[in-house]
């Protein structure tokens, strides 16, 4: 990652001295940093590049432009490494929005955002929610993926996973609130 942040700086060094500062050229390479800063683990870092990208996009591309879907969910992926899930997710609903109006309801792209997103709910401790978005990912990636792709398997697993957290909930539910009603009582004895 440290080749790759050398470049994408010296691309910005380039970029600062020959375009205005609010160039759609930067956009992109302000995400790519974001990205690698948020690989290194440097959130701090990842979200002061990627809001920039951001805030050059809504300042100057349509709301429903690609570039700002890949700042709103590269936003998603560093406050959900953060463990700000609520952040996450409103980052993820935006994202989605785009994919929903640029691409076919079953493109990858859309996929991914519902699988996001479907995670998401599940940190969140929304076991109902993620299980939908997964299982609307899961439908999609089946039908554009290869068998064993590893997106496929992932999100298998993560609606395993929601399922098994689901029913555990559910069963505390039902021992915490017993129905009296249900007790039956032999008064013979």
């Amino acid at each position: 990652y440290m080749e790759a942040l050398d470049y994408q700086k010296k691309a910005l060094d380039i970029q600062r001295k020959n375009l205005p500062a609010d160039h759609p050229e930067l956009i992109g390479t302000f995400n790519h940093l974001g990205r690698i800063y948020n690989q290194l683990g440097e959130y701090g870092q990842a979200l002061e590049y990627i809001m920039m990208a951001m805030n050059i996009g809504e300042k100057i591309l349509p709301p429903n432009h690609l570039d700002l879907a890949s700042s709103y969910r590269n936003l998603a992926n560093t406050y959900s490494s953060l463990g700000d899930h609520r952040k996450a997710l409103d980052y993820s609903l935006k994202a989605l929005e785009i994919y929903e109006i640029v691409f076919s309801p079953n493109h990858l792209n859309t996929a991914t955002a519902y699988a996001d997103i479907g995670f998401i709910y599940g940190d969140l401790g929304d076991y109902s929610k993620a299980l939908a978005y997964l299982k609307r990912a899961f439908s999609i990636f089946e039908a554009v993926l290869p068998e064993g792709d590893p997106t496929i398997e992932d999100t298998i697993e993560g609606i395993k996973k929601y399922i098994w957290m689901q029913r555990i909930i559910e069963d505390r539910e039902r021992l915490s609130n017993p129905n009296p009603a249900s007790y039956s009582f032999d008064s013979s004895d």
